[in-house]
């Protein structure tokens, strides 16, 4: 797999955090809309997150393909000191998951597209459900699979928008490109009657104001990723993984390598408004650990394209402008590739081709 030939500009030698963090990954800036709900739910936590925009979109990689990037992003992070994976590509997700899981055991990794089947499951009313995602995610019949599991009646429209990553990639989601697409897919569930459309891929948020200007009002759109950092989060609270409880033996690791000499040390946000001692979420009271601690924790934002690029385009699905943002060269993440391996070229031995 050739590197990708991007921007020196930003590059720079970054701080991971000093403490196990919570590693999240997607094919670009999408998976920033899952971060945000994760800041907001889990504010104590250190978060380290790659968007591999050089290599976007992923909707039409092959399974190969996919293993050796989520897989060298995964490795990687583990490695760097993560305590817990969560996957925000739903693409990745739908194929590759149990590889995944397999290749970072005992890590705990989570899937961004099973949270996205209980939400759907939550919010529909009359069972008609329509799923919008890249054609990979599409072609698996995940979301119909997981769904029917739990509504065997659900009658489920699934869509793919091979359009879509690429205008959210390029800040164009408001473009008249922008418009004719979603107009397109909407079209698409006009005679379904569907009363919840699933959002099955983290860069469609960006997309949603032009959705609901296509769709019925009756038509609830559900984003899984608040339903994502709920799930995350009561599950590392189970395992006692959260900030202020984490294990001894989950070690923080050193910097990154492959960048300049001059050392940048990642700043906490602000102090949230609300007091996060209990966090309502939607079926649960999800308290916090250490929420005393008055502090948030640390963000490491990394992109193997351009960090202004990132910055510009993911400002939308963060809520602000996501900074800073520092570039890693693909060639360090191929450094962890799964094919390096011998666990890893067999499980890549047992993915179809």
């Amino acid at each position: 797999m050739n590197s990708c030939q991007t921007k020196e500009k930003l590059q720079a030698e970054c701080s991971l955090p000093d403490r196990p963090f919570v590693g999240v990954f997607d094919s670009g800036v999408g998976g920033l809309s899952v971060l945000a709900r994760f800041l907001d739910i889990l504010p104590l936590e250190d978060y380290v997150y790659i968007g591999d925009s050089c290599h976007a979109p992923y909707g039409d990689r092959s399974p190969a393909e996919l293993f050796e990037l989520g897989g060298s992003m995964s490795l990687w992070l583990k490695d760097k000191g993560a305590k817990a994976i969560a996957i925000a590509c739903n693409t990745i997700s739908s194929t590759l998951i149990t590889e995944i899981r397999s290749l970072l055991a005992p890590l705990p990794v989570y899937s961004i597209l099973e949270a996205g089947v209980n939400a759907a499951v939550q919010n529909t009313r009359s069972q008609k459900i329509g799923v919008i995602a890249t054609a990979t995610t599409t072609n698996s019949q995940s979301f119909v699979k997981g769904i029917k599991e739990l509504l065997p009646d659900a009658q489920i429209t699934g869509v793919a928008c091979p359009a879509f990553v690429p205008l959210v990639e390029n800040g164009l989601v408001s473009s008249p490109a922008a418009r004719t697409a979603v107009a397109e897919v909407c079209s698409q569930f006009s005679d379904k009657d569907i009363d919840t459309l699933l959002i099955g891929c983290t860069h469609y948020p960006a997309l949603i104001p032009l959705l609901k200007e296509y769709l019925p009002d009756k038509v609830v759109i559900v984003d899984p990723a608040i339903y994502y950092a709920q799930a995350v989060a009561a599950d590392l609270q189970q395992a006692r993984f959260l900030q202020g409880n984490s294990p001894d033996e989950v070690s923080s690791k050193e910097g990154l390598t492959d960048m300049d000499s001059s050392s940048v040390h990642l700043p906490g946000g602000d102090l949230p408004d609300e007091d996060y001692s209990s966090v309502h979420l939607p079926g649960r009271d999800l308290p916090l650990v250490a929420a005393d601690c008055r502090e948030v924790g640390r963000r490491l934002l990394l992109t193997t394209g351009d960090p202004d690029q990132f910055q510009e385009s993911g400002t939308l699905l963060f809520g602000q402008v996501p900074e800073p943002v520092f570039r890693i060269d693909y060639r360090e993440l191929e450094r962890f590739s799964p094919l390096n391996t011998a666990h890893g070229r067999a499980l890549a031995e047992q993915i179809p081709k």
